[in-house]
């Protein structure tokens, strides 16, 4: 700062520097009521009130500086990160153009506009300011840590990786980049080393809560669920309205209780203190029209929910429905473009606050607003306690309970949710449909791989879940097949699986239960399609998790001509399985205890005849099945709907 000729500018700054923010303003606030103060005293006022947060006042102090003078780019930049606090990106976006025109040097106004252009959409751009911004000012860990955040999002992540890198060298204690680095890590599968970045975040701030839940959920990626669990707790303890610290425990619950009533008590605890408000009236309660039904999700994209989820909406009768997808999702791909091909409308809630959001439905005149989420990630819970229709249903994209009173329905089937235990542990009403899935195969999945001759290799059992649904109820299930069949072998992959340090633990584990590690074979996941479904033609036989059973990977199995064999147990989570084979026509490959489960992996292990015919006959018996019947499928639920609607919405 130049000009500073007024002893009392010198003062303040003498206080400003020894930290009397408050001291300083005094003196300066003086000085700027003066009819013509110096230059200098107004941009140290803009700068004072910006960081006291208060930004009219700093707004205010700029605009008499650049009345003075119009091209002072230190006011321009102020303003520009301003107006970027306030939410105006577009004029912030204009001022900080300004102050790089004023001062192309001036490496803030590179930063402070990538911020702007991040938020705005336009992450290449971003990145451009961000490099400039490095390139005038080395070190600058701020903006490599800002640079790493956009070349991720757009894929480029070994320089995202080298970009989170070069900010903790910089400043080591900087927990954010730590953080940073750990969430690209484990978007790459690299969980051992996500954990280390999340530790170290965690040692420079013990209270960075993002990081403490991003190693909970790696911890629970890689199978440590007790380790997951204390981390989501230990986020609670600080904070116990923390969404998504409760999201994920309860999510981790489903992967090793077997308990309706206990995974429900739960949630119902959590969801006890939400207000349900009462039911809005209809905006038309013409009987028989045309329902709008408004599907929520982060989800509309290459995911597991849109599997079961595409074939209901592409095969809703246009007479009966009309659909609305209300997407929270950041993310789009070939499977968002044909998603909203199937519908009338496609609206964007992310971002938007759950008042922004339940306003917008509300708009829409949505009869019926589905959620597809439950606990996962992205889920918008918070716009369905607001209650922006007058019929409100779950469904799919969660294995139990929401435990919120604010649903009127929950679209389950009779296997997957028997009456009795299921409506007890259960907060919303259960609609059992005849099938609670209806599976889309990929168009593009490869043809069903020619049985092997088994007299040249031993039989091959195999899983391709994720990590954290093999608890050790899942691990002993495995351990009695492998060891029911000599010589047999054990094949799973999953993304966790794809750094040493994970196999090694998980091939501790089996050796714990008697098995050899050298009879378990573990790889990583695969990125193409194509890649992951032809892996299936090493196996032989499908192994299922319990208590949390596969769902897309019980479908994929199938489709590639592998049978599956699952425990049902008690929970929803267990007895996905069984009603997936059940509507695959497959009920013999259910079992109902453990050692069922054993003896019907061990038979069909042996049966090499009557493996050969399944590896035949198994994608036509699927395609002709129930499982992927989409037309009677979205019937029932057309039903549910109208049913829901006569019941409860005209009154």
């Amino acid at each position: 700062m130049t000009g500073r000729a007024d002893p009392r500018l010198e003062l303040a700054m003498k206080y400003y520097n020894s930290q009397l923010d408050d001291e300083a303003w005094r003196i300066v606030a003086e000085i700027v009521a003066e009819q013509n103060p110096p230059t200098a005293a107004l941009q140290f006022a803009a700068s004072l009130r910006y960081e006291a947060r208060d930004l009219p006042g700093a707004l205010t102090y700029c605009d008499r500086l650049l009345v003075r003078e119009p091209r002072h780019a230190h006011a321009l930049l102020i303003k520009g990160r301003t107006l970027f606090d306030l939410g105006r990106d577009a004029e912030a976006d204009a001022a900080l153009c300004e102050a790089i025109a004023a001062n192309p040097d001036a490496a803030a106004a590179h930063f402070n506009r990538g911020l702007v252009l991040e938020r705005l959409g336009q992450f290449d751009a971003a990145a451009e300011c961000y490099r400039a911004a490095v390139a005038r000012q080395n070190p600058y860990p701020v903006a490599w840590n800002s640079l790493g955040n956009v070349l991720d999002r757009l894929g480029f992540v070994d320089d995202a990786i080298a970009a989170f890198k070069t900010a903790v060298d910089q400043f080591p204690n900087f927990s954010p980049a730590h953080n940073n680095l750990g969430a690209t890590l484990a978007g790459q599968g690299r969980f051992s080393a996500a954990a280390a970045a999340y530790e170290n975040a965690l040692a420079c701030d013990p209270e960075n809560l993002a990081a403490r839940l991003n190693l909970g959920v790696t911890q629970i990626e890689r199978g440590q669920l007790d380790a997951g669990r204390a981390s989501f707790a230990a986020v609670l303890k600080v904070d116990p309205q923390h969404r998504d610290a409760a999201d994920n425990l309860f999510f981790s619950m489903v992967y090793d209780s077997d308990s309706s009533a206990e995974i429900g008590a739960a949630h119902k605890r959590w969801a006890a203190a939400i207000k349900v408000p009462a039911r809005p009236r209809p905006a038309d309660a013409t009987p028989h029209r045309p329902l709008r039904i408004g599907y929520v999700s982060a989800d509309f994209r290459r995911h597991s929910v849109s599997f079961f989820f595409e074939p209901l909406l592409a095969a809703h009768d246009a007479t009966q429905v009309q659909c609305i997808c209300f997407s929270n999702g950041s993310f789009e791909d070939d499977v968002t473009a044909r998603l909203r091909s199937h519908a009338i409308g496609w609206r964007s809630i992310q971002g938007l606050s759950a008042e922004q959001a339940a306003g917008l439905i509300a708009g829409e005149r949505i009869d019926v607003l589905v959620d597809l989420s439950g606990h996962t990630m992205g889920n918008r819970l918070d716009v369905f306690a607001l209650r922006p229709a007058p019929v409100q249903v779950t469904m799919l994209g969660y294995p139990a309970t929401t435990g919120m009173a604010h649903f009127d329905a929950r679209l389950v089937d009779a296997i997957t949710d028997p009456e009795g235990s299921a409506d007890a542990g259960a907060t919303e009403p259960l609609i059992r449909l005849p099938a609670m899935h209806c599976y889309r195969p990929l168009d593009h999945a490869p043809p069903v791989a020619p049985m092997p001759d088994l007299d040249d290799r031993p039989v091959q059992f195999g899983s391709f879940n994720k990590l954290a649904k093999i608890c050790e109820h899942t691990l002993a299930l495995w351990a009695g097949a492998l060891a029911a069949v000599s010589g047999s072998r054990l094949i799973i992959k999953a993304k966790a699986l794809g750094e040493a340090e994970t196999q090694a633990m998980i091939a501790a584990r089996f050796q714990s239960h008697g098995i050899d590690p050298d009879r378990i074979s573990m790889s990583g996941w695969h990125s193409s399609d194509q890649d992951h479904l032809s892996a299936y033609a090493s196996i032989d036989v499908a192994l299922d998790t319990f208590p949390y059973n596969g769902t897309t990977t019980t479908c994929e199995a199938l489709w590639m001509g592998v049978p599956v064999i699952t425990l049902c147990g008690h929970s929803h989570a267990s007895r996905v399985g069984a009603s997936l084979l059940a509507s695959a026509g497959l009920p013999d490959f259910v079992a109902t205890s453990d050692r069922e489960f054993i003896d019907k992996a061990s038979q069909i292990a042996r049966d090499r005849s009557e493996l050969a015919i399944l590896r035949n006959t198994l994608r036509p018996k699927v395609a002709a099945s129930r499982l992927c019947d989409a037309v009677q499928y979205a019937r029932a639920v057309e039903a549910a709907y109208r049913d829901l609607w006569a019941k409860l919405a005209p009154g």
